[in-house]
Formats: structure tokens, C-alpha cells, sequence
């Protein structure tokens, strides 16, 4: 049965994905000397640009079968799919992440993700509720069905795919590390998605130059969207009651 995530094989090699790791962390290095705010960094869980970067793995993807095996798993035509890359970063001192999917259940996505280091539970392996692509919840929902008790925390090799669907409810966990853990993000969004084409549009800007940083879902431009950071990670319960208004008010927001 299809739950939804898979871990598969070797995605990418030893030395490119250190390579890469050390160009993360030295870009990193140079952010924090930096006064720019960038939303994500008060939880630990920074958006990654890889520049040219983008392009050598599309590359060194094409020369496996990885993508391939998203197609087989979720029995999807590459040829109806757009291929974006991206980059996340778990910093030192993470919080635990909400509970959610990823965009629109009825745009379902399908992601590869690969770390660059070897993903424990101590440097914050995602965890993952196997089966949950199959059914649309609110957030009230998904607390009353009881499917938290499944949840599956799962590690992988460094250049190691997993794959999943945008549908799956996860979470990214707490970096007990002493050192940042990047996991490339590479999406496929159906060409007729909405999704499709802003990550088209995204992507004509974002592969080009230098690997740089950039804001996640909370928007460092939006009040609003930074104080819903800071709540998230200082009042995590609250944060958690105002998704149960949400949902009662018929919402199926997923932050």
C-alpha cells in the first residue's frame, strides 16, 4: 500500500553533497554577520536559495533513477510535472515544527528531499504520519482522528532520497546539534497547478547567482506573518487554539 512516503536509494554522491554543505555553512557564516532580517530564523528553519547550484543537481538527477522512482511510487507521468529545487535549512537550536502538509490537498505535489549530512533524530529527522495523504482534515480534524499516534520519525543517509507526498502531515524537529542540517527540497508540481507556475517564476529568479537565504512562510515583510512566528515558537499552545478557530470557522489553513 502506498503510504504516501518512501525512503529510496542514492540520490546524489558523497562529495558533491559536502561539497554543497560546506557552501551552505559558509553562506550561513556570512548571514549572521548580516543585519537582514529573514523569516525562519527565530524557529531555527531557514529557505534555502542554491543559485547556479539548482542547475548541477537537476543534472546529477537526471543520471539516476530517482526521479523515476517518485513517478513509479505515486504512479504520476514526469512529462505532466515541473521539477523545482529548493533548500532547507535546521539550524542549531531549532524548535519543533507545527503539524502540517504542504500547500493545497487538492494540488498534490510530490517531493524528494535529501540531506547533504546523515539525518538523525538528533540533528532533526522529520517525522512523518504514514497514511494521512488519503484523507483532506482540518486541523481540528486531524486532532480528533487520533492518526498523531502513527507518527514515524525518520532518518536517512546523506545523498539519500526519501520521498513523499505534499499531502502527508509532518514536521521538521528540533537540531540538537552543534551544527546546521540542510535537506534539499526538490518539488514536482503538476504543470496546471497554480503552484507550477509560481515556482516557474520563482525559479527564473532563484537560479541564477550565489546560494543566498530567504524568507519562509511567515514573511519577514508582514507583521502579521512575524508575529505569527513569534507566537508559534514562545506560545506554541496558542498557536495551536487559533488553527482550532480556524478550522470550526470552516478553514482549511494549514499554518
Amino acid at each position: 500500500m502506498n503510504t504516501g512516503y518512501k525512503l529510496i536509494g542514492k540520490c546524489l554522491e558523497k562529495d558533491y553533497c559536502d561539497s554543497l554543505f560546506q557552501k551552505i555553512n559558509d553562506t550561513y557564516l556570512e548571514y549572521q554577520k548580516d543585519t537582514i532580517t529573514i523569516a525562519g530564523g527565530v524557529s531555527g528553519h531557514l529557505n534555502c536559495v542554491l543559485g547556479e547550484e539548482s542547475l548541477l543537481i537537476k543534472k546529477y538527477l537526471s543520471e539516476t533513477t530517482c526521479l523515476q522512482e517518485i513517478a513509479n511510487f505515486f504512479k504520476i507521468n514526469l512529462e505532466d510535472y515541473y521539477l523545482s529545487i529548493g533548500c532547507n535549512v535546521n539550524l542549531p537550536g531549532s524548535k519543533l515544527q507545527h503539524i502540517h502538509i504542504d500547500g493545497d490537498f487538492n494540488e498534490e505535489s510530490f517531493i524528494l528531499n535529501i540531506p547533504l549530512i546523515d539525518t538523525t533524530k538528533l540533528n532533526g529527522a522529520i517525522k512523518i504520519i504514514p497514511d494521512s495523504h488519503l484523507e483532506q482534515r482540518t486541523y481540528l480534524q486531524y486532532l480528533l482522528s487520533g492518526i498523531s499516534r502513527f507518527t514515524q520519525q525518520i532518518e536517512s543517509k546523506q545523498g539519500h532520497g526519501l520521498i513523499r507526498s505534499s499531502n502527508v502531515w509532518h514536521r521538521g524537529t528540533p537540531n540538537q546539534s552543534s551544527q546546521l542540517r540542510p535537506m534539499l527540497n526538490i518539488v514536482l508540481y503538476r504543470l496546471d497547478s497554480s503552484y507550477s507556475k509560481d515556482a516557474m517564476e520563482d525559479d527564473s529568479k532563484h537560479m541564477k547567482g550565489k546560494i543566498r537565504f530567504r524568507d519562509n512562510w511567515y514573511l519577514a515583510s508582514s507583521f502579521s506573518r512575524r508575529l505569527q512566528e513569534y507566537i508559534y515558537v514562545y506560545f506554541p499552545a496558542l498557536h495551536s487554539f487559533t488553527r482550532i478557530i480556524k478550522s470550526l470557522l470552516g478553514s482549511r489553513d494549514i499554518l
